[in-house]
């Protein structure tokens, strides 16, 4: 338990995942999915939609 004058600053998961997941296109939703296998799609943006360089 972490007292009240204490703060947690770095929090580290050591383990494997219990999933496969796989990173694809953003297209309307940025929501996760998964299908049969529960196999998770991750949807990202392209840097080029985020970033405006001037």
């Amino acid at each position: 338990m972490i007292k009240d004058q204490e703060a947690l600053r770095v929090l580290i998961a050591i383990g494997h995942p219990a999933h496969q997941s796989t990173i694809v296109p953003a297209q309307k939703s940025l929501a996760y999915y998964q299908d049969e296998q529960h196999h998770f799609f991750v949807p990202k943006k392209a840097l080029s939609k985020i970033v405006t360089i001037l």
